[in-house]
């Protein structure tokens, strides 16, 4: 392995075995639903983003145009699963009203600096690198404000103590700091709740350079052991496991099937040879 992504940790953790099954290239059974919305959302702001940056803000129809192809591109690389009684309809209605939202509420404190920011940066303590893409860099006068958004059903839980998200702030936040040699003084979750009313639910994190090399070293002990074990998966040495949490999301996993047949080898519809795993 090159490199180790947030989401690719975070899935990891989640279910290594749907892990491996996507990083093998195993065909996913069907596209969820939310990652659909989610990632032609984010398509349609970062356009939004990119105009306010070039001086050229887009008009409301230009950008619904592309949240519309967006969705459609999302159709296009596999099925996604729609519900009965949410169509594909009323799932675009309300993409399109939460866009109108956030568009009518948008604040921008400083100036548009990166949108979509590519990260390729080996941060200090990794012995990987990491690759990642920002949502939002705003230069502001006491340093940068990075921003994620968030595309969900409800309100982000916060949990000041052990924040799920963490992981992504602190990758990020000392990552654009590397990358743009500014510092990043906030961090600023911007979430899009896909609620009957839309709306956008905001919180902001200070971010302080005394905190830096604890975030890192934090960080590296999460990172560091999970890519070892990735590599032992990927080599042959480990097995992947299907997921035995309480609390999981098989439900919603495109490899449902996959995981259901799964006796400890590597699939034969695999496009990727890989040494045989062993028992």
């Amino acid at each position: 392995m090159q490199s180790w992504s947030v989401s690719s940790i975070r899935q990891f953790h989640q279910c290594s075995l749907a892990w491996f099954f996507k990083r093998i290239g195993v065909r996913e059974e069907f596209k969820p639903v939310a990652l659909a919305e989610g990632a032609a959302m984010h398509e349609a702001l970062a356009h939004h983003l990119r105009g306010m940056q070039d001086g050229k803000t887009p008009t409301e129809e230009e950008s619904i145009e592309i949240l519309e192809g967006a969705m459609l591109g999302q159709e296009l690389e596999g099925e996604v699963a729609y519900g009965e009684r949410r169509g594909r309809d009323t799932i675009l209605e309300r993409l399109k009203g939460l866009f109108r939202h956030w568009r009518a509420n948008l604040k921008i404190e400083g100036t548009v600096a990166g949108v979509e920011q590519e990260l390729r940066v080996r941060l200090p303590g990794q012995t990987h690198e990491m690759l990642g893409f920002v949502d939002l860099v705003i230069d502001r006068k006491d340093g940068f404000e990075v921003c994620d958004h968030k595309v969900s059903a409800s309100r982000r839980q916060t949990d000041e103590l052990l924040d799920y998200h963490d992981g992504q702030k602190v990758a990020y936040t000392r990552g654009i700091e590397l990358t743009m040699n500014r510092p990043v003084t906030s961090w600023r979750w911007s979430v899009l709740t896909k609620t009957v009313k839309p709306a956008v639910h905001e919180d902001r994190l200070e971010v302080r350079s005394e905190d830096r090399v604890a975030e890192l070293q934090r960080l590296a002990a999460v990172v560091n052991p999970t890519v070892r074990q990735m590599e032992e998966i990927l080599s042959g040495e480990r097995q992947p496991v299907p997921t035995q949490a309480y609390a999981r999301f098989c439900g919603g996993c495109p490899f449902r099937m996959a995981c259901a047949r799964w006796t400890g080898a590597v699939p034969q519809a695999s496009p990727r040879a890989l040494p045989a795993l062993s028992p």
